[in-house]
């Protein structure tokens, strides 16, 4: 059945803030392997997030320029081909929930705060906001994967959703500088110091 399947990828672009990319990255990577059973298998390997130089509209609005974007991956299945862009599309914005929620649990569990109500709440509040901010900031970007097989008649999209570099990066430097007002003294130690890992580990996403 896999041998059935075929790739369309579209040749027309969405732009982001005005801009269209000079070459897409590549979120999808396959493979053979050899199971445990013997059997040979083919494997996929997809990224869900990365940062790509692309050609955007200056501040003025008056030439292109080459700038970074940060962008972020999702996968939509269905029947229908404009349902699975769309799905794909929704799970893009999804895909930045999972990322700074599993790097605030990681960094809480590792600056052992993950079983303080107070703190964890308070650190999960803000990179909620955090997270809301980013998503308000992204656009789809760059090229869409379509594949499509004939024998289930299915359509399996990967697209992409982005916000400039420079965006991105003050919203994280706005979440370094944050100090909330209804914790102690010990509790802000603590949220501050596992609030920085947070913000290295989204960094270096």
């Amino acid at each position: 059945m896999k041998n059935l399947l075929f790739f369309a990828t579209l040749c027309a672009f969405f732009a982001v803030s005005c801009a269209s990319t000079k070459s897409a990255a590549t979120v999808s990577k396959k493979h053979t392997e050899t199971s445990l059973e013997g059997e040979t298998v083919k494997v996929e390997t997809i990224q869900m997030q990365g940062i790509e130089m692309a050609q955007s509209l200056n501040e003025d609005g008056t030439e292109m320029i080459s700038r970074p974007f940060k962008w972020f991956a999702g996968i939509g299945k269905a029947d229908n081909k404009q349902m699975a862009i769309e799905l794909a599309q929704r799970e893009a914005y999804s895909t930045i929930s999972r990322v700074l929620n599993n790097a605030v649990w990681d960094q809480a569990e590792r600056g052992n705060v993950a079983n303080d109500g107070k703190v964890a709440q308070a650190l999960t509040a803000y990179w909620k906001q955090v997270s809301s901010s980013i998503q308000s900031g992204c656009e789809p970007f760059g090229e869409m994967k379509i594949e499509y097989s004939p024998s289930t008649r299915m359509y399996s999209v990967i697209a992409k959703v982005a916000i400039r570099g420079d965006r991105f990066n003050q919203l994280l430097n706005a979440a370094g500088n944050y100090k909330p007002d209804n914790l102690n003294e010990t509790e802000l130690k603590q949220f501050l110091d596992v609030n920085r890992a947070i913000l290295e580990a989204a960094k270096g996403n």
